[in-house]
C-alpha cells in the first residue's frame, strides 16, 4: 500500500514536470509586451530604427513623476481609443540614437481598473524643449540604460 503512494506520488510529480519545463522555457523566450507595443508602434508611426542603430530602454525608478501634460498618447490599436488613459503603474524609457539627438518615447503600464489594461507610448509633445526633456528623464529616475536586442 505504501509502494503505491509513493508510485503515485512520483508519476504525478513527473508529469507536473514534464507540463511545466516547456511552459517555463516557453515563457523565457517570449517578447516582453512592451517590447511588442513598441514594435507595433514602429510599424504605424513614421519614426524608423535603422539597421545597426542604436535602441536603449531604461525602467523609470520614479514613474509617479510621469507628466502626461508633456506627453502624446499614441494608441496602436482600439483598446486606448476615446478613454481618458489612467496613470501609469510602469514607465519604460526608450532612446533611439539618431545624429545629431537622441529621440526619447515612454512605455507605460496603465490599468484604469475596468476594461483597458497594457502598454502604450507616449511621445514628447512638439513644443517641449530639450531641457524639459532631459528634466523629466532625470525626475523619472531613467538612467540605467540597456541596448533593446531585436
Amino acid at each position: 500500500m505504501q509502494s503505491r503512494k509513493i508510485v503515485a506520488l512520483a508519476l504525478f510529480v513527473t508529469m507536473l514536470l514534464v507540463i511545466l519545463i516547456p511552459l517555463v522555457i516557453l515563457e523565457s523566450r517570449r517578447t516582453p509586451d512592451w517590447q511588442a507595443e513598441f514594435e507595433r508602434y514602429l510599424e504605424i508611426s513614421e519614426t524608423s530604427v535603422a539597421d545597426g542603430q542604436l535602441v536603449e530602454v531604461a525602467e523609470a525608478q520614479h514613474p509617479e513623476y510621469f507628466d502626461a501634460q508633456l506627453l502624446i498618447d499614441v494608441p496602436t490599436g482600439w483598446s486606448w481609443g476615446g478613454i481618458d488613459v489612467p496613470f501609469p503603474e510602469k514607465v519604460r524609457c526608450i532612446r533611439i540614437e539618431e545624429e545629431p539627438d537622441s529621440q526619447y518615447l515612454f512605455i507605460g503600464y496603465h490599468d484604469d481598473g475596468l476594461w483597458h489594461v497594457g502598454w502604450l507610448v507616449h511621445e514628447f509633445c512638439e513644443y517641449v524643449g530639450k531641457e524639459e526633456r532631459q528634466a523629466l528623464l532625470t525626475k523619472l529616475g531613467c538612467d540605467s540604460w540597456v541596448e533593446v536586442s531585436d
